[in-house]
């Protein structure tokens, strides 16, 4: 039957059941009538038995040249036809039990001839030789049900609508289809194109999960996020060869190398493979691929060094190769002139970057280039590219300063620099990047002062400048004016005085870092308004008196470090809540016999003087990423050796 979707309902004699077409009650009971039929002349029965004896003939004749066939191509699958006279036996003496305990005559039963053979013949060439003969491949499997078990019966006559429907019956089996949490209507006779669910995605908008077809009866997308898929992608997927969009992300239990069945898939515009567990290298046919325009291959195990056909994807827009282990130049990407978002993070690729790379990447969104080896000076035009919203660099051996911005800026809102070898200043004309809401510059060689224009920035919520060997100073008056703030990290900046009483101007802070500097005087009462505080670290500095009784109203305060100071009077006021910090490190320990100076109830930890205690630097462990739009959705620290270098 030709494979068309009955979208209309449109009923015919294809879709009418076979138990429909069987004949009637009363017709069985009118041929078993052992009367009926004595009528006929002797010479009848004799062409009746003549014919009869012909057909046995071709049907052995056909049987044997079946069997020699496969003896001369070295059939592997030598039990099959003994496992078939077995069923068909079985089948024969159940029938037989049946006769014989009933006074009914059963009507008549159609003998289907099964079509396995002729359907492995139809599909060599397509399939390798031992995987359709070979029980329990994927191949075998898909042959024989679309051969004797699909109630659609697909003609091999219509070519593309049979290969089809066994490249997904393939992908079912070799990817632990049974055990899908949504089935998806695969293996139902309804045409592929129905062989899917609405589904919704992380925006709670409607989609299509499984097989889809756009606008023909041809199969153009395969959307697979998060189904337990299992086992390496099939070589007969290329026979979908309208395929334009392949989604197959979250799935960790898709292994094997690159899928070779992506050589002949010339129309394809997506491809994602994220979050999956390929291994080995990058195909150098990769760049065959001209039509792609995103190519999402992150977090798998992928590795060796980057094809250099990649930069004949000049259609690209997306490219996500993040979190692997792959190598390569950064100017291999230079030719992609149609790049969106470039996302390298985590990677072993190396090079340096100039003022012709970003030019020749003029429609640059996204640049996350963090955690490789890229050894280079920033561009001086970093900041002149008209729609760069996201840059991170971090983790690399970029060196020199930080270059000026020279226009304003209303694109640039995440800009990560930590973690390399920085050098010079905070540039005076940062307030030109108006929107940013992201800085992060810790754990460089930055030097001077704080530029009081960054008051302008007020849009910033994330500002991280710890660890450099800033000019000696106060904690800056205009950070107040940040009204925004949700992180502020001012670690090992070299701060002194006391700390200021403006804090209720940051309702909204969350994280406040002022480890390892040289302040002094009592804990401000304005921290007691900070309710969405969630960590403080005050430790390492000189800070004197009591803490204030305003901090009971702290009661999202789950981590606090205060230890290393000259606290006095304890910590009831924290202690009191009905849910104190989980982790709470003070000065808290005293010799035996001796008075304590600081009690503490609550404490998970308890310094004592000249003593070694928390000897670590608490290091934040989750950068914002893609997957979350860059933003930080949580937290979670790590303690580091202080005379290490940060992670």
């Amino acid at each position: 039957m030709s494979d068309t979707p009955d979208l209309e309902n449109v009923s015919s004699l294809e879709d009418t059941p076979i138990h429909d077409q069987l004949p009637s009650v009363e017709e069985a009971h009118a041929n078993a009538n052992p009367n009926t039929g004595y009528k006929a002349s002797r010479a009848n029965r004799i062409v009746c038995y003549t014919m009869f004896g012909l057909v046995a003939g071709a049907a052995m004749l056909s049987f044997l040249g079946y069997s020699l066939y496969n003896m001369n191509q070295g059939v592997v699958d030598d039990d099959f036809y003994s496992r078939s006279y077995q069923d068909n036996n079985k089948n024969t003496q159940q029938e037989s039990h049946q006769n014989t305990n009933t006074d009914v005559a059963s009507p008549a039963q159609p003998v289907v001839a099964s079509r396995i053979p002729e359907v492995i013949e139809f599909l060599l060439g397509l399939s390798a030789f031992e995987d359709l003969h070979r029980h329990h491949t994927p191949q075998y499997m898909a042959a024989k049900w679309i051969a004797d078990e699909d109630e659609r019966q697909v003609s091999l006559e219509d070519r593309t609508a049979f290969l089809e429907r066994y490249a997904m019956s393939v992908f079912y089996f070799a990817t632990n289809g049974p055990n899908w949490p949504l089935q998806l209507n695969f293996l139902s006779k309804e045409h592929i194109c129905k062989w899917k669910q609405i589904g919704f995605g992380s925006d709670d908008k409607p989609r299509f999960v499984g097989a889809h077809c756009m606008y023909g009866m041809n199969v153009e997308q395969i959307f697979f996020p998060e189904n337990w898929l299992t086992g390496e992608f099939p070589n007969e997927m290329n026979l979908l060869e309208k395929l334009e969009l392949i989604s197959i992300y979250r799935n960790p239990g898709i292994s094997g190398p690159f899928p070779i069945a992506m050589k002949k898939l010339t129309n394809l515009k997506y491809l994602g493979l994220h979050y999956c567990d390929l291994t080995g290298s990058l195909p150098d046919w990769l760049g065959d691929l001209t039509g792609l325009e995103q190519l999402i291959l992150s977090n798998n195990k992928l590795t060796g060094t980057i094809p250099a056909s990649i930069n004949k994807l000049t259609q690209l827009s997306q490219l996500f190769l993040d979190d692997n282990k792959l190598e390569g130049d950064i100017k291999l990407f230079e030719p992609l002139g149609k790049l969106e978002n470039l996302l390298l993070e985590d990677n072993l690729i190396t090079g340096s970057m100039d003022e012709s790379f970003l030019k020749n990447l003029a429609s640059l969104q996204v640049l996350d280039i963090s955690q490789n080896q890229i050894d280079s000076t920033i561009p001086i035009n970093l900041f002149s590219l008209a729609n760069l919203s996201v840059v991170d660099l971090h983790e690399n051996h970029f060196h020199g300063p930080i270059p000026n911005v020279e226009n304003n800026n209303k694109a640039l809102e995440f800009l990560a620099l930590h973690d390399n070898q920085i050098t010079g200043g905070i540039p005076n004309t940062m307030y030109m990047l108006g929107k940013l809401s992201h800085l992060d510059l810790s754990n460089n060689t930055l030097v001077g002062d704080f530029p009081v224009t960054m008051s302008v920035n007020m849009h910033l919520k994330y500002l991280f400048v710890a660890n450099n060997p800033f000019e000696q100073g106060e904690i800056p008056t205009f950070i107040s004016q940040l009204t925004n703030l949700k992180d502020l990290s001012l670690k090992g900046t070299r701060r002194t005085g006391t700390i200021p009483d403006w804090w209720h101007k940051l309702p909204t802070l969350t994280l406040l870092d002022l480890d390892d500097n040289n302040l002094e005087g009592e804990v401000p009462e304005s921290f007691g308004q900070l309710r969405e505080l969630n960590y403080l670290m005050l430790n390492n500095n000189q800070l004197t008196g009591n803490i204030p009784t305003a901090m009971r109203t702290l009661t999202n305060l789950s981590f606090l470090l205060m230890e290393r100071n000259n606290l006095k009077g304890g910590a009831d006021a924290l202690c009191g809540n009905d849910k104190p910090p989980s982790t709470f490190i003070a000065d808290c320990g005293h010799e035996t016999g001796a008075d304590e100076e600081f009690p503490c109830e609550c404490c998970t930890e308890c310094c004592q003087d000249d003593k070694p205690c928390n000897e670590f630097s608490w290091i934040g462990t989750v950068d914002p990423i893609w997957e979350t739009r860059y933003e930080r959705l949580f937290y979670q620290f790590e303690k580091v050796a202080k005379m290490q270098s940060d992670p």
